[in-house]
């Protein structure tokens, strides 16, 4: 009986283990793949007056917000 029960415990703990694994690698997949410049739509490789265009654009901020920041980047 112990050891079929130090088995089934080393079988648990291998079964986290390789939950914890999948967790951490699925996490640095999604920072690596949603964080990544060369992603289209991505804004960390865009330059500060296309953001400023997509934000008027999409009705973010209105004219005179969008001016202001404007002549602030020159």
């Amino acid at each position: 009986m112990g050891m079929g029960m130090m088995t089934f415990g080393l079988l648990m703990m291998l079964a986290g283990l390789a939950v914890l694994v999948a967790l951490v690698t699925l996490s640095v997949w999604a920072v690596i793949h949603f964080t990544s410049s060369g992603r289209p739509g991505g804004r960390s490789g865009a330059h500060p007056r296309e953001i400023l265009d997509q934000r008027y654009a999409k009705g973010e901020i209105d004219q005179e917000e969008y001016q202001r920041i404007r002549r602030e980047l020159g």
